[in-house]
Order: C-alpha cells, then sequence, then structure tokens
C-alpha cells in the first residue's frame, strides 16, 4: 500500500484527488506526530512509524 494507491482508491469512490492527497497527507502526518507523543511500547511504536513512512514514500 502506497499513499499512491490510496488517492487512486479514493478516486475511484468519486473523491477528487487533490482532496484525496490532502487527506491521505494530512493522516500520514497525523500518525507520524502522535507516535512522537504516545507513551508505549517502542518496538510498537517503531513498527507503526516505519509503516507511516514507507507508506508515505510509496
Amino acid at each position: 500500500m502506497t499513499a499512491v494507491s490510496l488517492v487512486d482508491e479514493a478516486a475511484a469512490w468519486g473523491i477528487r484527488r487533490r482532496v484525496a492527497s490532502a487527506v491521505v497527507t494530512e493522516t500520514l502526518d497525523g500518525v507520524l506526530a502522535a507516535i512522537q507523543a504516545t507513551p508505549g511500547d517502542e518496538r510498537v511504536l517503531a513498527a507503526i512509524r516505519e509503516q507511516a513512512e514507507r507508506i508515505s514514500r510509496g
């Protein structure tokens, strides 16, 4: 899964690409920001961070 694939899926549902791209970007940015402020198992938080970063890059 990539950010582009999420935007493509949203577009297939009739959501404008610009809106979908903004939502995907804001959501991934929010996840990454929340990880820094979230207490918990560092391994789990690292896995979430890695996945969010991978989705963002792809």
